[in-house]
């Protein structure tokens, strides 16, 4: 919102209620809802919202292959000063609170699609919308990003956005162009021991570049000279990781196939010449951290008898522990002592 690029705003989600004194009615039949359905309409006598159905016809080409699914269109009114008084007409809001709040703190208006459920019975409505406000945004399956990835990271003819686009839109940046030249190097051919992380290659080439981004492990310019070194770095420290990952004692490893471990390895494969990344591995084996779940994420919990509680399962949360082990191990403690230095020459002959 803030640089106001490729910006979209998904559908918010309304209710209103079809209300009608049938006391005044004065015999009249009426369905609120049954009456739409028919095509008739609808208005209400008791807060002046009215909606009006609109028959449609498909153009002339169209009338073979479908002339009797043309839409029917609803055109819903409210009056003003309905809306405007405390007690008057409402819509409410079932999903969508968040982005109109962040609209709200923004000075240019958004254009945002909303569709309205009408209802006409006041028990149904409030019970539609608690559960259809749990449903959206309780049990909802967030969809992965692999496949957007795979778009956004393509190259060739087809590709949607060049290096450059990747390396200065503020939408993307350095991470992304390392993610573009990284996916070929996801090579299961000498790589065997990844081959498992790679179904979702789009995601570790990504992930994989941002945490070494912002741990500085990688070049933090955009010269793109520079950034190809790096490039051929990060593949030495992949080939460095897959010698373990392919070991007998690294099935786990394989098996779990967590984007995080492995980004901790690469991670210390890079740096300090890789001098440490031994002992992070008998870190991760000693420690059961190859058979943490949830397997194939990069973030989740997990729970180890050692470690105790985890926040997440990932690289930061591995590097930092390990590199706190590092750092309490390397501390020394002096002994100084009054000695006998007669003693000490005597004991020498």
């Amino acid at each position: 919102m803030d640089d106001q690029q490729d910006l979209f705003f998904p559908e918010v989600v309304l209710s209103a209620s079809l209300k009608f004194d049938y006391a005044k009615a004065r015999g009249k039949q009426v369905a609120p809802l049954g009456d739409l359905f028919a095509g008739k309409g609808f208005t209400s006598n008791v807060d002046g919202l009215s909606v009006r159905i609109v028959k449609t016809k498909l153009p002339k080409g169209l009338e073979i292959v479908g002339g009797n699914s043309a839409p029917d269109l609803a055109f819903l009114a409210m009056p003003e000063h309905e809306l405007s008084d405390e007690n008057g007409l409402r819509l409410f809001r079932i999903d969508g609170n968040h982005r109109l709040s962040a609209a709200n703190a923004k000075t240019s208006n958004l254009p945002t699609p909303f569709c309205v459920v009408l209802h006409d019975d006041p028990a149904k409505k409030e019970r539609f919308e608690k559960v259809v406000f749990h449903n959206i945004n309780a049990k909802q399956i967030p969809l992965t990003s692999e496949e957007n990835l795979r778009l956004i990271l393509q190259t060739g003819a087809g590709a949607l956005f060049s290096d450059e686009d990747l390396l200065t839109k503020p939408s993307f940046g350095r991470a992304y162009w390392l993610a573009r030249y990284l996916l070929p190097q996801f090579n299961e051919a000498f790589l065997g021991g990844l081959a498992k992380h790679f179904e979702s290659k789009h995601s570790l080439a990504l992930g994989l570049a941002q945490f070494l981004t912002a741990k500085q492990a990688v070049a933090t310019n955009d010269d793109v000279t520079v950034l190809q070194g790096e490039i051929d770095c990060v593949r030495s420290a992949l080939i460095a990781v897959n010698g373990y990952y392919s070991a007998s004692c690294g099935q786990a490893l394989r098996d779990l196939a967590c984007h995080g471990v492995l980004t901790a390895f690469v991670y210390f494969a890079l740096v300090n010449e890789g001098r440490q990344l031994p002992a992070f591995a008998r870190w991760i084996d000693s420690n059961r951290i190859d058979r943490l779940s949830p397997k194939t994420t990069t973030r989740g919990l997990g729970y180890h008898y050692h470690l105790g509680q985890t926040q997440a399962v990932d690289a930061a949360s591995l590097v930092d522990v390990f590199e706190s082990v590092l750092k309490s191990r390397s501390r020394q403690i002096f002994i100084s002592a009054l000695m006998n230095f007669k003693w000490v020459a005597q004991h020498e002959d």
